[in-house]
């Protein structure tokens, strides 16, 4: 009785390593997005406040948005 208890505790923590795993890759995957996504919205207004269409204090708020991204 004892090694099936054994068994059965070793097969959840196996499962629960692999859902821990799991979630820490959509994590980074969330992460890494947002930050290619606030990195193109930046470019993007840069390129619009060289072409006269937009402030610096948009493009500014933008680099705040990218350096704090998560």
């Amino acid at each position: 009785m004892l090694v099936k208890q054994r068994e059965e505790l070793v097969l959840r923590e196996i499962d629960d390593a692999i859902k821990t795993a799991r979630t820490s890759l959509q994590r980074v995957t969330a992460t890494r997005e947002a930050t290619e996504y606030a990195r193109a919205a930046l470019e993007a207004e840069e390129k619009k406040l060289a072409g006269g269409t937009s402030t610096s204090f948009v493009v500014l708020q933008l680099q705040t948005d990218l350096a704090t991204a998560p």
